[in-house]
């Protein structure tokens, strides 16, 4: 049997940090993690919910807050001193190339994109019109690349059904036009 991670134990494939009152938390968060990291990411009542949470957040990073490349979705943008803040994964905790590597790999083996293809979606392409796209397609595919790097493999609890239900879902949350497909 194969040992869930911590992302999968937790229903929160993008390992989001807990959300503390009075903020108020994503939709299905239940309470903060106890096990090998206590007092940092949150957990969801279920695998839905939990995807849903991150595809909310990522279309809050690229649509309002500017992070508009995977690289700066995922290592932050630079402050006045020259940090970077606010990305989705911490220098200091992940390597950045190989992670937005792989993010980069699964969006362009989901749309069947060699990489070395001029079209390929590399680190520094503007993802902002992406993101919208109404089939949720280009979303589910960044989120699962997310998934894969913070889990070390798309999560074992996460029907790929449950997921493309979590993107619509979460476009709609964020005032995403979408179809539903």
């Amino acid at each position: 049997m194969t040992t869930p991670t911590r992302a999968e134990r937790n229903n929160n494939f993008g390992n989001l940090s807990y959300i503390a009152p009075p903020a108020v938390p994503f939709d299905g968060q239940v309470g903060l993690e106890t096990g090998e990291n206590p007092n940092r990411f949150g957990v969801y009542s279920t695998p839905f919910k939990g995807a849903r949470a991150s595809c909310e957040e990522i279309l809050k990073k690229v649509l309002q807050l500017g992070f508009t490349t995977v690289r700066l979705l995922i290592e932050g943008k630079p402050d006045a001193s020259g940090e970077k803040k606010g990305g989705w994964a911490p220098g200091f905790e992940n390597a950045d190339e190989p992670y937005e590597s792989r993010v980069c790999g699964t969006i362009n083996d989901a749309f069947g994109i060699a990489k070395d293809d001029p079209g390929a979606i590399t680190p520094d392409t503007d993802i902002t019109n992406a993101v919208k796209d109404p089939t949720g397609q280009f979303l589910e595919a960044l989120s699962g690349g997310i998934f894969i790097v913070e889990s070390g493999r798309y999560p074992i609890n996460l029907s790929q059904t449950d997921h493309h239900a979590a993107v619509i879902s979460a476009m709609t949350a964020r005032g995403v036009k979408n179809n539903g497909v």
